[in-house]
């Protein structure tokens, strides 16, 4: 998963059609189609698990934490949540097939 994952996040990142912070996330849920969330856990996040669900927004929980999260989308720092505005739905069933496995 994680090459794919890496390849969808670098070029939606190039495309600028990623949110990326818990809380940016949390304030524009209405806008986004996939949200990526490490397993670092706490109240913002658990939120936005929630709010995501009753939008029927897809979660896919990545298995590192925020520090892993940052290097694998390209930053220095913690990404504990980051979210696509934009992304194919083919994309999205690829990456959740993916974690399934």
């Amino acid at each position: 998963m994680k090459k794919i994952l890496e390849k969808t996040l670098k070029d939606a990142i190039k495309e600028k059609s990623v949110i990326i912070g818990s809380k940016r996330v949390l304030g524009s849920l209405d806008k986004v189609k996939l949200i990526i969330s490490s397993n670092t856990s706490n109240d913002v996040t658990e939120k936005i698990s929630s709010e995501a669900e009753k939008l029927n927004v897809p979660i896919i929980n990545y298995d590192g934490n925020s520090v892993a999260l940052g290097r694998l989308s390209g930053f220095d720092y913690r990404i504990s949540t980051i979210s696509f505005t934009k992304i194919n739905d083919s994309d999205i069933k690829s990456l959740m097939a993916d974690i399934k496995l």
